[in-house]
């Protein structure tokens, strides 16, 4: 569940821009509905401001949010609208517990650790037995407290996990535990795991940013 790392690597904001949606909710929207996700999609900076959100569907307020994101005000209150609608869980073209991740990622990236606690509890108490809750809350964590981030992730038997939290401390800037975590991928990991190349490759980027 971490940003991808893999076929978008020249695109890092693909997870947080595209992530969100059923991957065949274009294929089942009605005419209109996709329409309104494309007019918030392609539209101009000016059109985007004159939006009425309150009007837009769940999918077209989503899509809005991922326009905005730079601007964590805007971006800030356009999810909490999104994620007070009644029915949201189960909305059928939206994946709920990638808004949920996503919209945790980007406030905690930006600083906002309050709300994206909040946001991280409401992902572990719908999804009580998703390991991912564990990186979730530790994206939550990072702003303030990167080391008990580390050690709750540490506290999952999930090697790729940690590997995956490693790249979400570099992005938060968090380059000494992000090392120190990527030492215990290494000795953790198999001896012939493609993780171990990974690291390797991994490490030398990090040392290259502090």
């Amino acid at each position: 569940m971490s940003t991808p790392s893999d076929i978008e690597d020249n695109y890092p904001e693909f997870w947080a821009d595209r992530g969100g949606l059923n991957w065949d909710a274009f294929d089942r929207m009605t005419d209109d509905e996709r329409a309104d996700v494309r007019r918030v999609l392609f539209a101009s900076a000016d059109e985007l401001d004159a939006l009425d959100l309150a009007t837009l569907t769940n999918c077209a307020l989503w899509t809005y949010t991922s326009r905005v994101r730079q601007d964590l005000e805007a971006f800030s209150a356009a999810t909490a609208m999104l994620l007070a609608r009644e029915g949201l869980p189960d909305d059928p073209y939206l994946n709920f517990g990638e808004v949920l991740s996503i919209a945790t990622y980007t406030l905690a990236l930006g600083g906002v650790g309050d709300e994206a606690a909040i946001l991280a509890q409401r992902y572990s108490d719908l999804f009580p037995d998703s390991p991912q809750r564990f990186q979730v809350r530790g994206w939550a964590m990072l702003p303030e407290k990167p080391e008990d981030a580390v050690a709750l992730v540490l506290g999952v038997p999930d090697v790729e996990m940690w590997f995956e939290f490693v790249e979400d401390l570099k992005a938060f800037g968090c380059i000494p535990q992000a090392l120190t975590l990527l030492d215990q991928v290494q000795t953790t990991s198999r001896a012939d795991s493609p993780l171990r190349l990974d690291c390797l490759i991994l490490r030398e980027d990090l040392l290259n940013h502090e």
